[in-house]
């Protein structure tokens, strides 16, 4: 990896770790990055790793969910593409409006600030995966135990 690309993964650990702690979070959700599961540069999965080490040297718990995993907790409300995924985000939370991008045109790459909502994405999906899964143990559980 060239020292420039060393430099900006350095860097964005740098930031995250002031950020865990000042915030001491307790998980860290990612969207699957290795190369069997997503298209990301080298420098991306290499940068996703080291979070991922970070994290567990820190205690915490990192979880990382697949892009149809998080797009299937938008499902209910209509929400299928990137825009309309960060549109449904800006309904609950209306503080995020004005970082909303407007729709791109089709030659056109996604806006810098669509990653603000890709983030939304997967904290809402952790949410709403890990509330499902305790509805299922709840009713599956024998409540005699």
């Amino acid at each position: 990896m060239s020292d420039t690309k060393a430099d900006k993964n350095a860097g964005c650990l740098r930031k995250l770790e002031k950020i865990i702690s000042r915030l001491e979070p307790q998980t860290i959700v990612l969207e699957a990055f290795e190369p069997s599961s997503a298209k990301r540069s080298t420098r991306i999965v290499r940068l996703c790793r080291s979070v991922v080490a970070l994290a567990q040297s820190r205690g915490m718990e990192v979880v990382v969910y697949t892009k149809g995993e998080i797009r299937s907790c938008f499902a209910s409300v209509g929400a299928r593409t990137r825009q309309e995924v960060a549109e449904a985000i800006v309904r609950s939370f209306e503080p995020l409006r004005d970082q909303l991008p407007r729709p791109r045109r089709d030659w056109e790459g996604p806006p810098r600030r669509m990653a603000l909502f890709d983030a939304g994405a997967a904290v809402i999906a952790h949410y709403h995966l890990g509330a499902s899964r305790l509805f299922e143990s709840l009713s599956t559980d024998d409540p005699t135990k």
